[in-house]
């Protein structure tokens, strides 16, 4: 790459470009955000803190009948692979609601379109807090699932379009801390809940605050386009490059999908905890996740790929420890360690990594990220079901381990000069 000529027009301060290699303009990370959006330090963060709590309340909802899978069970009079259906139910509904959602949405300010999938969302809760039957708690979850596709479509990009390309990583990092939270006080406490309560109660609990924080989401946020904001696409658009995150991501997700949507019964029958011990190892594992994604957002602007790479080894390690070892407590508590601290990665750093290079619009292109991800879970999830009823718990974590594999080949080969044209500080560019 030729060492790159400095330009003098005052329209672009500080910006660098690559002497006659047709390469891309890179402008250094001090840009201001475009004129045409104005908004107030404090009024971003309050956005930021406003739409974490919901994707707080969003994922608690998602990963609730993980906790509750016996219980639903026992009280519809169904099986708990059936149940486990509820997360592939999810997450085609996820899956094939994104796009569509995103793409009529795309005209429209961010402020609407997330107060749009909050409503919807808030819909589908109510539908399943009034659940009688496993075919209306499947429409409830469906509804959910895309409202759920909607809201990361648009409520990452409405994040990154109202920060400085400087803090854009960071601050997409710590709206995932919202996500990561549902594992350390959401699901746990969904998990108690139903042993005091009816299963319904939680999700009552998550229509009231569902209510709440979109309301705050209509008064705070800022009613922008996407070509609008700071981050209209990836400032490093590449085909390639975007198609491998996305294989990565579709690897990782289905190894979750298969093993984790039954990991209730892959803890009390394989390793031998009780179901009194669940909410205590969720809540070890979501304090753990936390913890990672807070300190990812200190360096996942300039290190998206190693990031993602040390997150891959952990939860390798996280699968295989589970399968050698799993009838061990001490061993599964262990893999569970591993597998908190490597999925919070995974998501955080993925997302990151993705946002980098999609060549499209932002909103479509994490539309897409959250797409193929909901693929590959809904795909792990329904293997995961036949896997569990035909050849037992125990087997699923070695599924996991290998689709892992597949995944760190991917992370391991990324070119060196992507590598550092991702490390450099220089963050907007221009095509």
């Amino acid at each position: 790459m030729t060492a790159p000529t400095p330009l003098h027009e005052e329209s672009l301060p500080q910006a660098l470009v690559a002497a006659s290699t047709g390469e891309a303009v890179v402008v250094d990370e001090s840009q201001p955000r475009p004129s045409g959006l104005k908004v107030s330090p404090r009024r971003a963060n309050a956005t930021l803190v406003t739409l974490t709590v919901m994707a707080f309340l969003l994922v608690t909802q998602e990963i609730a009948p993980i906790g509750m899978i016996s219980a639903i069970a026992a009280d519809l009079g169904t099986t708990e692979a059936r149940v486990g259906l509820l997360t592939t139910a999810f997450t085609l509904a996820n899956m094939i609601a994104t796009l569509p959602l995103a793409l009529l949405t795309t005209r429209w300010g961010r402020r609407n379109a997330t107060v749009l999938a909050g409503v919807i969302w808030t819909s589908g809760v109510l539908v399943i807090a009034l659940s009688s039957s496993f075919e209306m708690l499947l429409a409830g979850r469906a509804i959910t699932g895309a409202a759920h596709a909607l809201w990361w479509a648009v409520a990452g990009p409405g994040v990154a379009g109202i920060f400085a390309p400087a803090v854009r990583g960071k601050r997409m990092t710590q709206l995932q801390i919202g996500s990561a939270s549902a594992g350390v006080v959401g699901l746990p406490l969904a998990t108690v809940a139903v042993s005091y309560v009816d299963w319904h109660t939680p999700f009552w609990v998550l229509l009231a605050g569902g209510v709440v924080v979109t309301a705050l989401t209509w008064i705070l946020m800022p009613n922008y386009r996407t070509a609008e904001g700071s981050a209209p696409t990836g400032d490093l658009p590449s085909w390639a490059a975007w198609m491998r995150v996305l294989t990565v991501l579709i690897l990782m997700a289905a190894s979750m999908g298969v093993t984790w949507t039954y990991i209730q019964p892959v803890l009390t029958t394989v390793s031998g905890f009780s179901d009194a011990a669940m909410p205590w190892l969720f809540a070890m594992g979501g304090t753990l996740g936390v913890a990672s994604t807070v300190v990812l957002s200190m360096i996942v602007d300039r290190f998206p790929v190693k990031a993602v790479g040390v997150a891959v080894s952990l939860m390798m390690g996280a699968w295989v420890l589970l399968a050698a070892a799993g009838t061990s407590q001490a061993a599964a508590v262990a893999a569970l360690v591993l597998q908190a601290i490597g999925w919070a990665g995974i998501v955080s750093s993925l997302i990151a990594w993705s946002m980098r290079h999609t060549p499209l619009p932002s909103d479509i292109g994490i539309g897409t990220h959250g797409m193929v991800y909901n693929a590959g879970f809904a795909a792990g999830s329904f293997a995961g079901a036949w896997l569990f009823s035909g050849l037992g718990a125990a087997n699923l974590p070695w599924v996991s381990a290998g689709l892992v594999a597949a995944a760190a080949v991917l992370v391991l080969t990324v070119a060196r000069r992507d590598l550092m044209r991702l490390r450099t500080r220089r963050r907007h560019v221009l095509v």
